[in-house]
């Protein structure tokens, strides 16, 4: 099994749907989905709906990903 080599990741603040729906469209190798430090703590049910939201709608997932 081959070790996948990241070149770049990119953090995406969930509470913000424009930044969820278009991160794998940026070219990172890999997405850090934030529901967490970067999130407000009023917006965090919102944050958690809008990645629920646009993952269904994202093409073929060729990268890595993590929520944090």
């Amino acid at each position: 099994m081959s070790v996948p080599r990241w070149r770049s990741l990119l953090f995406v603040p969930t509470h913000v749907p424009r930044f969820v729906e278009t991160a794998h469209e940026r070219g990172a190798d890999g997405l850090i989905l934030d529901l967490e430090d970067s999130v407000p703590q009023d917006q965090k049910g919102e944050a958690r709906d809008s990645l629920l939201n646009a993952w269904p709608r994202w093409p073929e997932r060729r990268f890595c990903f993590g929520p944090r």
